[in-house]
């Protein structure tokens, strides 16, 4: 007999694996996932400073990101600007050490191992808490190297200039005639790299600055009325003028002793993966077509069949959290990440095959907006079918609707009532015999005039 409270481990395990007997295949899969956050629990919370400080400095995922970074803080902008600039930097995830993070709109997620992202006991830390704890690490020196920040300015600089070149160089002729930007016309020299360089030297000029933005508010007043002014619309006009008047903002010094920052190995993550593998093959419409197979009842070899033909041979960059130095190639071996300062990723089609199932099954291949596309297409795909089924049946004359009974008693009326008056048997008994015979004789003239007629329907 138990105490009170305990339980029976046995009873509770054979419960468990009698209730999985009964749940479907993807209820299982969230009753797994659940034990596995239950079991996160203990740990996911036991992050040291230095862990969260890691993270900060070294995750991220954009070129120069401390830099990037440094330079909010240098022109003293609110916590809440610093917040929206730093949710644009941080993107994707990153393994550090022994933590995984991945950034999302509520901040930067947290956990021990190789996921986090759908880590329901991950610890959360905002973006108001990490732009307040970036703001602490460059007080005390310890979140960019000396080198890094002396940099700033100047690569903040060299950022607008890439902008401001490829703007130049997509005017219309119509705008180049009309004198728009002319500033920018007397940097010339020998292509990109030196005239970026010249230019960056130049912004460094309050007087070139006064002027470009001046010329640059007429162009875009301009542009906003006639979008003829530029050959194409990639650009982002109000981002340039934006930092374009960040220039002239005061800016406060930080220093640092740090000859480079601390480190920490570097590893790709399994939600990293997972968002490589959401993206589909190369080809358009790749990841539609794998989505509506997987779907479908194949076995795991047609699964593996099709994704070697669908895949091909190829590869592409920025594959793995939009990471500058990181990539995905496929062969016929199966799938191969790389990223920067991170041990390589080697996946057989087998382990691929299984891991797009999985996430078929827990609804995390497609985003909502492809989720909703998929099933409208597929709406719309049925309806089509049933049409097409519909108009190869043959075509039904419509049938004539029956007369009432009154239609008919006034159709046969005069039919029946000419073949009474012809009834001899009818016609005698009127004239030699008393009112009710006359009736008996008139009721039986009826039934032989009915049935005399022949006709079916009056019958």
């Amino acid at each position: 007999m138990q105490s009170p409270g305990r339980g029976d481990p046995d009873g509770g395990a054979y419960q468990q694996l009698t209730l999985n007997l009964f749940l479907s295949e993807a209820e299982q899969i969230q009753s797994i996932d659940e034990a596995e956050n239950v079991a996160h629990t203990s740990s996911a919370f036991s992050f040291a400073q230095n862990d969260i400080d890691h993270v900060l400095r070294l995750g991220g995922n954009t070129d120069r990101q401390r830099e990037r970074v440094v330079a909010a803080f240098e022109k003293q902008k609110t916590t809440a600007e610093i917040t929206e600039i730093l949710k644009t930097l941080y993107h994707g995830g990153n393994g550090l050490g022994s933590v995984s993070a991945w950034y999302a709109e509520d901040g930067i997620h947290l956990s021990h191992g190789k996921s986090v992202r759908y880590d329901r006991s991950a610890q959360v830390i905002s973006w108001e808490s990490a732009a307040e704890r970036i703001g602490e690490l460059l007080e005390s020196g310890q979140f960019a190297s000396n080198v890094e920040l002396a940099e700033v300015a100047g690569y903040e600089r060299s950022l607008l200039a890439e902008k401001l070149w490829y703007l130049y160089h997509d005017l219309s002729e119509g705008a180049r005639e009309a004198g728009y930007l002319s500033c920018l016309s007397e940097i010339k020299g020998n292509g990109f790299p030196e005239e970026t360089r010249r230019l960056t030297e130049q912004l460094s000029d309050p007087a070139f600055r006064q002027t470009l933005k001046e010329e640059y508010a007429a162009f875009w007043t301009a542009y906003q009325q006639d979008r003829d002014l530029l050959r194409f619309h990639y650009h982002r006009p109000r981002e340039i003028w934006e930092n374009l008047k960040d220039l002239d903002l005061p800016r406060r010094t930080f220093s640092s002793d740090l000859s480079q920052v601390p480190t920490v190995q570097h590893f790709i993550t399994e939600d990293e993966i997972d968002a490589a593998m959401t993206g589909g093959s190369s080809f358009a419409g790749g990841k539609g077509r794998i989505y509506a197979f997987f779907m479908a009842n194949h076995t795991d070899k047609e699964k593996v069949r099709f994704l070697k033909d669908e895949y091909g041979i190829g590869g592409r960059s920025h594959a793995l959290s939009g990471a500058t130095h990181s990539g995905e190639d496929h062969d016929g071996k199966g799938l191969h990440y790389k990223k920067q300062d991170c041990p390589d990723v080697h996946l057989n089609w087998e382990k691929v095959a299984k891991r797009i199932t999985s996430l078929v099954q827990k609804d995390r291949y497609l985003t909502e907006q492809e989720q909703a596309q998929y099933d409208k297409i597929q709406s719309e795909q049925e309806l089509a079918e049933e049409d097409a089924i519909q108009a190869q049946q043959p075509e039904m004359d419509e049938e004539t609707p029956k007369p009432t009974l009154g239609e008919q008693f006034e159709q046969y009326k005069p039919v029946v009532t000419a073949a009474i008056s012809e009834d001899t048997a009818y016609r005698n008994a009127c004239g030699h015999s008393d009112r009710e015979n006359a009736v008996i004789e008139g009721n039986a003239a009826v039934r032989r005039a009915v049935l005399g007629s022949k006709d079916m329907e009056l019958i």
